[in-house]
This record gives C-alpha cells, structure tokens and sequence, in this order.
C-alpha cells in the first residue's frame, strides 16, 4: 500500500524554490519580452505565499486571497484551485489578477523568478521576495 501512494504523489512533488514569498511584477508578453507593470504599486499589492500543505495566500489590489494549488514538476504544471478572499472591489490590475490566477496551467521557475502562464504567450511573473 505504501508503495502506491509514493508513486501517485511522485510526480506532484513541490519544487523546493516555490515554497516563499512572491511579488508580482506584471504581466509579460513572452513573445516580445514587453513587461506591463501592474497597478496600484506598493508592497502590499499581488503577493503570494504557496505552502508545504498545497495552500497559497496573498494579497490583490485591495483582497487578501486564499487557494489550493497542484504542482508536477516533471510536467512543469501548476494549477490553483479555490480560490477565495474578502470582497472588496478590485482596483486597476486587480480584477485581471485575479482572472488570471484561477486561468494558471504551467509554470517556471528561477531562483528569483517565478512565472506563472496562463496563456501559451502570457505570464504573471513574480519576484522572490
């Protein structure tokens, strides 16, 4: 029995750099290389933390945000699932932020930069915090 449950769980494994605090610093087009910073700007804006447990929180322009998320390294596949929060509306980038999270299917990954597409020419690409 313990064998199986190694073997599902194998390819799911979290990529050890993920586990941190990110910084959203816009929104890239890959193909031109063209970074749309997002607004409002500050430091409390677009975080996000993902967790040992498959959780994740973060702020949004104006939310505190909560979610699950899946992970398989060997396919580079990322989704986030549940996604919830408080309910204030969203200002600027806010609503297209958060419209993009639950859209994630794939995913890079640097020591300092974290990707995440969710389209097959877009991203939200994050600082390390």
């Amino acid at each position: 029995m313990g064998g199986v449950g190694c073997e599902k769980n194998a390819g799911s494994k979290i990529p050890p750099d993920l586990l941190k605090t990110w910084k959203l610093e816009g929104f890239l087009d890959v193909g031109t290389g063209i970074l749309k910073p997002v607004e409002p700007v500050g430091d409390q804006f677009y975080i996000l933390t993902f967790q040992k447990d498959n959780t994740l929180d973060g702020y949004t322009s104006t939310n505190e945000i909560f979610g699950e998320y899946t992970v398989d390294m060997g396919k580079e596949m990322l989704k986030i699932s549940n996604l919830w929060g408080t309910e204030i509306n969203e200002l600027f980038d806010g609503p297209r932020y958060v419209e993009t999270l639950s859209k994630v299917e794939f995913y890079s990954l640097s020591k300092d930069k974290l990707r995440l597409f969710y389209d097959t020419d877009y991203c939200l690409q994050f600082k390390s915090q």
